[in-house]
């Protein structure tokens, strides 16, 4: 696992929180949905996203709203 400076942008902590999933997912602790209809991944993903973005003061107008105010 490589070390990470401060986030730079949105892509930056889209492609941080791929990385999370997927260790979440190798540890089992997200289901895989490889191959499924199944979203939990990507909601996940999505609320890494948000999480991140809102504490290192990153934009994030794809926001979904999967996050409850902080």
């Amino acid at each position: 696992m490589e070390t990470i400076n401060f986030p730079k942008d949105l892509d930056y902590v889209r492609d941080l929180a791929i990385e999370i999933v997927n260790y979440l997912v190798e540890e089992g602790i997200v289901r895989n949905c490889m191959d499924t209809d199944d979203e939990d991944e990507f909601i996940t993903q999505d609320i890494i996203v948000d999480i991140l973005c809102r504490k290192f003061g990153i934009s994030n107008d794809d926001a979904d709203g999967w996050v409850r105010e902080m």
